[in-house]
């Protein structure tokens, strides 16, 4: 192992059984729950100059963002905290390197390019308990591995939606139950001389719409860590870890960035796996192929979606966001067969913010897959029944929309009641928005225009 550094650690506590905590149990289950950053601040290697500083230690996480890539390349996606990358006079990390494996001894060299820091951190570093402490590394795949545990899951719904509402997906309830911290920590102690990774888990609850606090207990070298709890079978990620406790004023209680809409979306812009701005339209409408059959919400929110005839006047317009995935026991891991899910969201000019201001209500309009009622709305909460997932007919083909929630059911925009010789008197649309049966294969195709 290289002098200093610290590998990434499997295994969990015997005090605490994940199985009890899933549906489907599975046997010698294995925690993936992190892996550490090991950066050099400031200097070069302290092995190669006496007088450089010693090394500096945190820890990271994957996060599964599907089909993520930057720079044209698949890469993998680690959060962390940005003060493990940049000091508070704004001098960044060099010679930073990630270790994700016990067999791990050299770990990766981490580019300079492949960093980006939080711009509202790295402009402030030495803001203390900073809304804005995360940063995030790019590291491309290793194809010549089969892994099996594509990294922590994250929830839109627990990003989107007001962190103290009392409803469903309430983010405030989910921390209430227990949340755990899991990271490396770095005191030399007999048990501990090179690291080693540590649990912890307690209540937790939203501070502000940026900030998480828990009654868990921390140590140096942990700031990174991921603040997850089991939530439907999926490992959830809701923040980054950042600040120990204050023993004077707060003991035990340590916090944390939360993981909102407006870290993903950032995220989601560097990996290019948002689609945005872009019309839903039936990929075959005959016999009005000329005009299009397109999906459209009137002005008044509260009306179901309808079918419109032709783009023209069209305001409807999407943007498709990544919602999370399903994670599924497989053996001794746990691994991710479901395909990704996927939400629409009435598209909003790129100006207006991911978080409201303290006392405003966000003006996100989410798409609802109503199933039960068979019809489509605009929903201000995010919720579950908003889910669906893309299946295509070829990589970059017209695809089906299934809703998450009802897997045998597809999206279908009819055009029985569609006259174009309407079109004097307006816009031509209908009611026909529906559900039709799925039967492993869409016959329903959509396309973005």
């Amino acid at each position: 192992m290289p002098s200093g550094s610290l590998r990434q650690l499997h295994g969990c506590p015997s005090w605490y059984n994940f199985n009890s905590r899933l549906k489907h149990p599975v046997s010698n289950f294995s925690l993936p729950s992190g892996l550490l950053l090991s950066p050099m601040l400031f200097h070069s290697d302290p092995q190669s100059s006496p007088t450089a500083a010693a090394t500096n230690y945190g820890t990271g996480f994957y996060i599964d963002i599907p089909n993520a890539k930057y720079q044209g390349a698949d890469v993998d996606v680690i959060l962390t905290a940005g003060h493990n990358l940049i000091s508070q006079n704004k001098e960044k990390s060099k010679n930073l390197r990630v270790f994700s494996g016990d067999d791990d001894e050299k770990g990766w060299p981490v580019p300079e390019d492949n960093v980006k820091i939080c711009p509202e951190y790295a402009d402030k570093p030495n803001e203390t308990g900073s809304a804005f402490d995360w940063a995030v590394i790019f590291k491309p795949k290793d194809m010549s591995k089969k892994k099996t545990w594509k990294g922590f899951q994250f929830n839109l719904a627990f990003a989107a939606n007001p962190p103290r509402s009392g409803g469903e997906g309430s983010l405030q309830k989910f921390m209430a139950a227990r949340i755990w911290v899991s990271g490396y920590s770095i005191r030399n102690t007999p048990s501990n001389r090179k690291g080693a990774l540590r649990y912890s888990a307690e209540k937790g609850w939203p501070t502000g719409l940026k900030r998480l606090s828990y009654k868990v207990r921390t140590e140096p070298g942990m700031s990174g860590s991921p603040v997850w709890a089991v939530c439907d079978d999926e490992l959830t990620v809701v923040g980054i870890h950042t600040t120990g406790e204050d023993r004077a004023n707060a003991p035990n209680v340590s916090q944390g960035v939360r993981l909102d809409l407006d870290i993903l979306e950032r995220l989601f812009n560097w990996t290019g796996t948002a689609v945005r701005s872009k019309k839903l339209k039936v990929a075959t409408a005959h016999p009005f192929s000329a005009e299009g059959l397109y999906l459209s919400f009137s002005s008044s929110s509260k009306d179901p979606a309808r079918v419109r005839l032709g783009a023209d006047g069209l305001d409807t317009v999407l943007d498709t966001l990544p919602f999370g995935r399903r994670l599924v026991p497989d053996g001794s891991n746990i691994v991710s067969k479901n395909p990704a899910t996927f939400v629409f969201r009435l598209h909003r000019p790129s100006d207006t913010p991911n978080t409201p201001a303290a006392g405003e209500e966000s003006q996100d309009q989410w798409v609802l897959l109503d199933t039960v009622r068979n019809r489509v709305l605009l929903s201000p909460t995010l919720q579950k029944h908003c889910a669906f997932t893309f299946q295509r007919k070829g990589k970059n083909g017209p695809f089906g929309i299934c809703p998450a929630e009802s897997k045998d059911q597809q999206l279908t925009l009819g055009s029985k009641y569609i006259r174009r010789e309407d079109s004097c008197y307006g816009p031509v649309e209908s009611s026909e928005v529906s559900f039709t049966p799925w039967y492993g294969t869409p016959t329903s195709l959509f396309c973005f225009e």
